[in-house]
């Protein structure tokens, strides 16, 4: 079991850019982890619950609330899990960590996923899976008005996915997968979608493995709206450079083709260092970067295609045994690449989010700390004509926010 009591203080609560308005708030957050394992079956309950008094506003809300469940059973040959992730938050960055949002609005998002494994052979494997999300907004959390105000966009979606992996000697491996999605959302109507992928990978050595990975999207949107097609293929190389740290690079060529337009080559690379490379014996340094083609039907906030570049960067030292400072930064670049059936959002729209900032965490004991976390975040939105954008996500903005934590964590059972 954990709780914690936060203090925060925003200079820009409701994320406004010509009417900031700086608020206190008192959190309580309690969470629960939950885990029974028996044989060849597991289950794992987490829940969170957070509950704030805003000092200006003079109100108590219930924002925060988090539930996972994942349980499975396995037989001789076949693997059984379900799983179901629910959130309610009005937190822009639970919502679009990459910036996209820019107001505070409160959501909910639910899922829930069953899977399936078979091993037909010894080397070779077959899954199947199926989830169903649904997404609702439930408005402006300044005006706490009702669900399905302008601006929100609630949907449903459902998805249906398979694969089969095979091991075609000790070195070589591959894998194939395709899924179907089918998503009703009321920004962007209907649509159905098709992805592909198979992927090749070969272990050059007990610490480096190469792949080769190709992939390809269909979306056949609402009658009358353009349909889009992507293709993309990477070589990757991983390498574990020591027990606790690992480095991955991924590039290659993408294609996008939309119905009516031009296509577009794009370049495509993902690169990272996993579990954080040592300066000195004390600091460590955590790295990535990307630039990726997503396709965001069903998520939160729904735009289909969209063009992602990302890098991201921590700095931690040890100051003493129980004292840690860090340093950390990233920045986000989102372009659509569809426009939405109701013209909310339109192709070529930009949005750029960075953030930036330092905390410190202190160790009372194993079960008790105190964290202070300063961050500056920033957000701008551009039309294609290079305008300040006006759409559903909200106005540009600038807040500087101080976070001081105190935490306790222990065990029950």
């Amino acid at each position: 079991m954990s709780v914690s009591l936060t203090e925060e203080y925003s200079d820009n609560f409701f994320l406004s850019q010509d009417d900031r308005q700086e608020e206190f708030r008192t959190g309580l957050e309690i969470g629960t982890v939950y885990r029974l394992e028996g044989g060849r079956s597991f289950l794992t309950l987490a829940n969170s619950l957070g509950i704030n008094y805003e000092v200006r506003a003079d109100r108590v809300n219930l924002p925060f609330v988090n539930l996972a469940l994942n349980t499975g059973y396995q037989f001789p040959r076949l693997s059984l899990s379900l799983s179901e992730s629910f959130i309610r938050s009005d937190d822009v960055q639970e919502a679009s960590p990459t910036g996209l949002r820019g107001e505070r609005r409160i959501f909910f998002r639910n899922s829930v996923s069953p899977q399936l494994r078979y091993d037909l052979l010894r080397t070779t494997a077959m899954t199947l899976g199926y989830t169903n999300t649904v997404v609702q907004e439930q408005g402006n959390s300044r005006s706490n008005s009702d669900a399905n105000a302008d601006g929100s966009d609630n949907s449903l979606s459902h998805s249906v996915s398979s694969g089969l992996q095979h091991w075609f000697t000790r070195n070589v491996s591959g894998s194939v997968g395709y899924a179907f999605a089918t998503i009703d959302s009321d920004q962007t109507g209907t649509r159905q979608s098709h992805s592909g992928s198979a992927d090749l990978s070969y272990l050059v050595s007990a610490r480096t493995t190469a792949s080769v990975r190709s992939f390809a999207t269909f979306t056949d949107r609402s009658e009358g709206e353009p349909d889009s097609r992507f293709y993309g293929l990477t070589l990757g190389l991983q390498r574990q450079l020591t027990p606790y740290l690992s480095a991955y690079v991924a590039v290659g060529p993408a294609l996008l083709d939309r119905e009516g337009q031009a296509k577009r080559l794009i370049p495509y690379w993902e690169a990272a260092i996993n579990g954080g490379f040592p300066l000195t014996r004390l600091t460590t340094l955590r790295v990535s970067t990307s630039q990726t083609i997503s396709n965001t039907a069903g998520d939160i906030d729904d735009v289909g295609l969209v063009l992602s570049q990302s890098a991201s960067a921590t700095l931690s030292h040890f100051i003493s045994r129980s004292l840690i400072a860090e340093l950390f930064g990233s920045y986000y670049r989102t372009e659509l690449l569809e426009s939405s059936s109701v013209g909310s959002t339109d192709q070529g729209e930009k949005f750029s989010f960075w953030s930036i900032g330092g905390g410190m965490s202190y160790a009372f004991t194993q079960a008790l700390s105190l964290n202070v976390t300063y961050r500056y975040r920033e957000r701008d939105a551009e039309d294609t004509a290079g305008r300040q954008s006006d759409d559903r996500f909200g106005d540009n903005y600038r807040e500087n926010r101080v976070m001081l934590t105190l935490s306790a964590a222990f065990r029950l059972l």
